[in-house]
């Protein structure tokens, strides 16, 4: 409703036709224009930027901000019929000295131009807290749809290597050759381990690979496109 304005809040002006008249706004219009301000804003002090508490897919959740170890995670989508998804693929990397939070890795993409499609390689460069080595992967997707790849994926297998320009770090192989999808008998999470026999060097002063889409088929493809 309107404010009411006390009697000694009234004011007479001499008008010239023609003229400007501005006035200061009375103590109760300042008042109401305070009270409007406050409920636009909403309640003082409310933190804005994304944290701990806000962000379901921070890989820190529930740990400090100590100094972060980089990782090259390729994701390798099987070559088989309709293996692509668009859903979100997201991931926790547990390792020898503790593991990370929710990952969400289209947000780590050098490259998001349609990930996760049949037969490719897709990069991605993850900040997170020093795992140690790299024992096992949680994988999971969000299961939506939206757009022609649908909701099934099938995943070939991760690899993750710590970059480092100081050492020769090994890249750790997770296979999976499994579909995720929803329904009677199927998952949409699934845990990797890795694979003691995969540990693969590169030479220290080689630097990160580019994103690459490839068509590569993966060695067991003809029995994981039997699973779906």
């Amino acid at each position: 409703g309107e404010a009411m304005v006390g009697e000694g809040e009234r004011r007479t002006l001499a008008y010239v036709p023609g003229a400007h008249i501005m006035v200061d706004p009375s103590p109760a219009a300042a008042r109401q224009e305070q009270l409007r301000g406050k409920h636009a804003l909403g309640p003082p002090n409310l933190s804005i930027g994304l944290d701990d508490h806000h962000n379901p897919h921070d890989p820190y959740k529930g740990m400090g901000r100590e100094a972060a170890a980089q990782f090259e995670v390729f994701v390798h989508t099987a070559n088989v019929k309709d293996a692509g998804t668009d859903a979100a693929v997201f991931v926790r990397i547990f390792g020898t000295q503790r593991s990370t939070g929710s990952i969400r890795l289209s947000t780590h993409a050098p490259i998001t131009d349609r990930l996760y499609k049949k037969g490719s390689v897709d990069r991605f460069l993850v900040s997170v807290p020093d795992v140690g080595t790299p024992t096992k992967l949680q994988v999971w997707t969000d299961g939506k749809n939206m757009s022609d790849l649908g909701v099934s994926w099938c995943l070939s297998k991760i690899t993750i290597q710590r970059v480092s320009k100081t050492a020769q770090e090994p890249k750790c192989v997770f296979p999976c050759d499994a579909w995720f999808d929803e329904g009677p008998g199927k998952t949409l999470k699934r845990d990797l381990f890795m694979r003691s026999s995969a540990l693969q060097r590169r030479p220290a002063s080689a630097a990160p690979s580019q994103n690459t889409q490839t068509g590569r088929r993966p060695s067991s493809a003809a029995s994981v496109g039997s699973a779906g």
